[in-house]
Order: C-alpha cells, then structure tokens, then sequence
C-alpha cells in the first residue's frame, strides 16, 4: 500500500493533566510546553481524518481536560465515518457518568484507562493526586453500561513497585468487565524513574555474551590495566581470571558482530533474578489471562538489537500536538530529559509542519517526512543502539542529546525505548 497519508492519527488535545505521576514525562518539562488544543485546529484535520482508519486522542496530558472533547470525538468519528476507530486514553478521574455517555453517544468506540494497580495506596504513590474511589467507580460504571459497545482497556505501566501485583490485576479487571490490557515498561523520565525498571537496556545477544561478566564490578577493569602495565613495563603477564573473561567476551562479541557495554555490564545494572522474575510473572499473568478470556498485551522481557522497529513507521502514524505541530512520534513533541544508559539525555522536540499552514497529507509527503520514514523504516542498520556500546553509560557526546548520533542522524533514536518494544504505545 503507497505510503501517502498516515493511517492513524495520535492527536494530542491537552498537553495539562490534573495528576502528577512520579514517571511522566511532564515532570522534566521547561515552561510553554502546556496547552489545551482548540477545537479549530482539530476541525483542520478533516480531510486527513477522512483518510485514516484511526484517531489517537491522548499525548501527555489528560484529554479529558480539554472542554471540547466530546465535539472532538463526534466531529472525528463523523468524519472518519462507521469504520473508523476513535480512542480515547484517559486516568479515568474526570470521567463522570455523565460525560462518559455523551462520550459514547458522539462516537467513540474505544477507550483506555491508566491504571497501574488496584492497592489504593500503590496506585496513589505512582498516580500521584488520583482519587481511588471515583477513578474506580468511574472505571465500572464505564464497563457496566456501555462496555458491551465500547472496546474496554486498561493500560499498566509494569516496574519493580508492582510488578508482582500483574496476575491478580488481570483477574480482577476481568472480573469488572475488561476485555483488554496493555502492559508497557516504564519509561525513565528521571532517574528515580530508572531505578523502577523491570528491563534492561542491554541487549539479548549482548547479555548471553556478557554473562560471566555480570556484576563482577570495576575490579575487572583494574585487573585488567594491570595486566597491560604489567606486559608493558615489566615484560611478563600478571595472570588474572578476570582479565581472561572479559578478553573471552570481547572475542565473542567480535565473532557474532555485538558491541559490548562493559560498564553497564559490570556495574549491576543487568539483573538475571529480576529478569526471572519478570518472565515468570508474566507467564503467570498470561495464564490468568487465557482463564479468563482477556486480551493481554506484554513487552518482551529481553530484546534483539537487530529487531528493532519503530511503531509509527510501522503503524503509519504521525502525532499532533496540542497546538498544530507535527511530529513523527510522541517522544518528539515536547522537549524533555531521558535518563538512560545511567545517563541524563536533553530529548528535543522534532516538527515536520503546522497544520495551521499546511494539511496533514503535505506535511507527510514532505521530503524531510519522507526521508524521516525511510531511514527509520530500516531501524537496525540505520541508527545506532547505545544500550549496548560502552561509550554511552561513559557519557560520550553523541549522548547528551538527541539531536545528533554517531551515526550522523539528525534528530537521532539511537535510545529509544519504544523501539525496543519494551515500551508501548497505545496506536
């Protein structure tokens, strides 16, 4: 099929949110980046949203902040006519019975609640500033009255403070209604964020490699510049154990064309137990899920560097920001920190046009767009992975930002999380 207009949609319609959630990305954002998007510049995706098969409404904030969400949702699904899908993802807080239906009457046909535990005191330390007892209540009303018409999901965002809440989570939703859960790793906005995740960012072939060497600690290194000033100031070898892993390792990893991150290797950083723990609780979690017929969607626990895929090239998506911008993904539409690779990251925002100026369908067959896709179309051979070179967690330049890789991409995805797919989207 010619690549000639995006097939989804994620239009951001409020970058504002009533919660303050300790891993979101708003928590390492500068001043000008808020806003509510105005009914008139999404009346100006009509032609696009006559072309698409779906319409994304959320971005960073909460959509339902946004007064004129319920014209949104009918003039799209108006639009887009019957067989387009319109979803909405939302906290649940602001979603009454009462906008809830007018909701459903404009069109809507899916929607998705945030809900990362059902402990209320878990949910209130991750969800900061969520009321338990209305978002719940809001949430089986929902399921109770219109989940019959309207596709029911919840989205889980899995880490270390509830990851082993995941099996009994799906049996409750599904014993309220729910038909679907998509389960994401979290993203490390910060590096309290980072310290909550259940993955790594070091990569499959790279760990089977790098095994011995787990954990072993910089005394590896120390042994090593040993040996080396030992062969070449004293002329005989200092023998060392471990100085003979980590050589063995980078022989490996030359035959089997894998970088190696020693120092995110050796630091401790590449958890098997917790890897383990992951694996058996989603195959747990998965189990409960075929009990009780429940859709649900979990990120791989590990991951290969050569499968790397971007999600919008792959889905045809591009994102609207709250006041008109294009961008290729939602990373791109605020300027934000990362902290990754035991490293802060400075993630600048990326614009392709303004459907203020131009319609969607130019901006997307601009050259810059075009070339955008291609490049990113081809992920592994294109653009670097950093989790698995040592010279990111020793914070080369490349990594500062996102606005040049040692590949000489401009702007870079070179630690990229969605990429992976361990984390996930909801287009």
């Amino acid at each position: 099929m010619p690549d000639d207009f995006p097939l989804a949609l994620q239009i951001e319609v409020s970058s504002v949110c009533n919660l303050d959630c300790f891993m979101c990305q708003r928590l390492s954002w500068g001043s000008g980046e808020e806003g509510l998007m105005p009914l008139s510049i999404f009346r100006r995706l009509e032609d696009s949203l006559r072309e698409a098969e779906r319409v994304i409404l959320y971005g960073i904030g909460e959509p339902l902040m946004n007064p004129d969400i319920v014209e949104m949702v009918k003039f799209a699904r108006k639009t887009m006519g019957d067989n387009g899908e319109v979803l909405l993802s939302t906290n649940g807080t602001l979603l009454t019975p009462e906008l809830a239906g007018r909701l459903v009457k404009a069109g809507l046909t899916s929607l998705y609640m945030s809900l990362d535990s059902l402990n209320e005191e878990k949910l209130k330390g991750i969800r900061r500033g969520i009321n338990y007892t209305s978002a719940l209540e809001n949430l089986k009303f929902f399921l109770k009255n219109f989940g019959s018409d309207v596709e029911a999901g919840l989205e889980y965002v899995v880490m270390r403070e509830n990851l082993g809440d995941l099996p009994g989570f799906v049996v409750e939703a599904a014993e309220m209604g729910v038909s679907r859960i998509l389960v994401s790793h979290i993203v490390p906005y910060s590096e309290e964020a980072a310290r909550q995740a259940t993955y790594t960012t070091v990569s499959e072939e790279a760990i089977e490699i790098g095994r011995e060497l787990l954990g072993m600690g910089w005394q590896v290194i120390v042994e090593a510049a040993r040996f080396f000033v030992s062969l070449g100031y004293v002329g005989s070898v200092v023998e060392s154990r471990m100085v003979e892993l980590l050589s063995k390792a980078w022989r490996k990893a030359e035959a089997a064309g894998v970088e190696l991150n020693v120092p995110l290797l050796l630091s401790g950083e590449v958890y098997l137990n917790l890897l383990d723990d992951v694996r058996e609780t989603f195959r747990r979690a998965e189990r409960a899920a075929r009990e009780y017929g429940v859709e649900l969607a979990l990120p791989p626990v590990t991951f290969r560097v050569n499968a790397r895929v971007c999600p919008y090239v792959e889905k045809r998506a591009a994102v609207v920001r709250w006041d008109g911008m294009v961008s290729p993904c939602q990373e791109y539409i605020h300027d934000h920190h990362l902290y990754v690779n035991k490293h802060s990251k400075l993630f600048k925002a990326h614009f392709f046009g303004d459907v203020k100026e131009r319609s969607i369908k130019e901006i997307w067959r601009s050259r810059e767009y075009v070339e955008f896709r291609e490049k990113i179309g081809l992920l592994p051979d294109t653009v670097p992975w950093c989790g698995n070179c040592p010279y990111s967690t020793l914070k080369c330049w490349f990594v500062d930002s996102n606005e040049v890789d040692c590949y000489g991409n401009s702007p870079s995805c070179s630690e990229c999380i969605y990429s992976t797919g361990m984390a996930k989207c909801n287009i």
